[in-house]
């Protein structure tokens, strides 16, 4: 009876082993191939944060963002965080203004005098600029960014929320983006990136999440089976997310909103989205519904403003969002020089 069992489990093992080889087989053959990260040796940019994910650390910066021209940036990051915005103090000012968002609005690709940020503390240099946009970051990451650091400015006039359509699918940490950010984390992180991230409670009411990551489980170097598992567990435990993405952007950017009035500041959510072809019809809705400043600075990226090899936008892109939004502010008359 025991070898009848022995016997038995012999058999079970080696038919289960035939079926996963199989399986590998057919996986490889298909071009799936086990996980492999994308490593350029980049030192990081970034630090590790237990409740935001991360962020941008103080210093120079040396960054190869351009893998096709091999040009190097500078990207200086001030002692807050903030990205370097101007080479003068302009510590007596008529006050603050405060840029969020994700690499758009960092500048990534570009050096720090280059950025629209950097361009518009150039028109407005009566006020101080900071630049807290932060790469890979979306609207939850900008919101709770933006709590902690309304503390610390004494005279907010402005704040700035950079918008781009893939921040919707960031705000809800879907699996595809977290496995976009552990694959390139070279790219400015140094561990396993983790994203906060919001959810819309049984009351209706905007809840925010601890960081969350890509599974990673063992043999996923060496195993086409293994990485197509983790795929599919993180698309089935995330998608339901997809359904509530717009509700949550609209009740972060109201949030950031009423933020930004309680400290005695404007609100702007100005739209970055890469490309002219998406509608926006609902975000003009929604805002105009609640009374949040709204420009649309969108611009497809391409030829000239897009940089070789990324899907960044160039400086003469940066400069149609400073010029567009400065346009805008000046028709509504929300800033005085």
């Amino acid at each position: 009876m025991k070898k009848n069992y022995i016997y038995k489990f012999i058999t079970f093992l080696l038919v289960f082993t035939i079926c996963i080889l199989f399986i590998e087989f057919f996986l490889r053959l298909s071009g799936i191939k086990p996980w492999t990260d994308n490593t350029n040796n980049e030192r990081s940019i970034n630090l590790y944060d237990a409740k935001i994910g991360w962020k941008a650390k103080k210093g120079k910066h040396e960054m190869l963002t351009n893998k096709i021209t091999r040009i190097k940036t500078i990207i200086n990051i001030n002692d807050r965080g903030d990205r370097l915005s101007s080479k003068n103090d302009n510590s007596n000012n008529a006050g603050d203004i405060l840029f969020f968002g994700g690499s758009f609005t960092q500048g990534w690709g570009l050096n720090d005098l280059e950025t629209y940020p950097a361009k518009f503390q150039e028109k407005y240099s009566n006020y101080k600029i900071f630049n807290f946009g932060q790469a890979g970051y979306g609207s939850t990451q900008s919101l709770l960014l933006l709590e902690e650091e309304i503390k610390n400015i004494k005279s907010p006039k402005l704040i700035v929320y950079g918008f781009m359509d893939h921040h919707f699918e960031r705000n809800v940490a879907r699996g595809e983006w977290l496995g976009v950010l552990l694959k390139y984390r070279s790219d400015g992180f140094k561990q396993k990136p983790k994203v906060p991230y919001a959810t819309i409670d049984n009351n209706g009411e905007l809840e925010i999440h601890e960081p969350l990551g890509y599974i990673t489980l063992p043999l996923r170097k060496v195993s086409s089976t293994i990485t197509t598992v983790e795929k599919i567990y993180m698309k089935q435990t995330t998608r339901h997310r997809k359904k509530i993405q717009e509700e949550v952007l609209n009740k972060i950017v109201k949030k950031m909103k009423n933020i930004s009035e309680l400290s005695g500041a404007s609100f702007i959510v100005v739209n970055l989205s890469s490309n002219t072809k998406t509608s926006d019809s609902n975000l003009k809705k929604y805002f105009t519904k609640e009374k949040i400043n709204y420009v649309d600075c969108r611009i497809l990226l391409k030829d000239k403003y897009l940089i070789p090899g990324e899907h960044h936008p160039t400086e003469l892109a940066h400069t149609y969002y400073n010029d567009c939004l400065i346009k805008y502010i000046a028709k509504e008359k929300i800033l005085l020089f």
